[in-house]
């Protein structure tokens, strides 16, 4: 969970480098487009239930065929 956590603020801190916005965000589906499907689907919540990371209050619905579109949280770090 804890080198996921830096992935998932590596991509983060990447892409607030290259996009115009003020704080790049982050999903579920973009850490699993990067890392790979994760040894149990409740490792998301796990690695977003930190205090680097922060729900932006916005959802998105998941592109992920899997997921049947389900609605996600969009996260951003603090």
């Amino acid at each position: 969970v804890d080198k996921a956590r830096l992935a998932a603020e590596a991509i983060v801190c990447e892409a607030e480098l290259t996009s115009p916005w003020p704080s790049a965000a982050i999903t579920s589906d973009t850490l699993h487009d990067v890392m790979g499907t994760p040894p149990h689907p409740n490792c998301y919540g796990a690695i977003f239930h930190d205090k680097r990371f922060v729900a932006t209050g916005e959802r998105v619905r998941s592109k992920r065929p899997e997921a049947h579109g389900r609605w996600i949280e969009v996260w951003r770090l603090t």
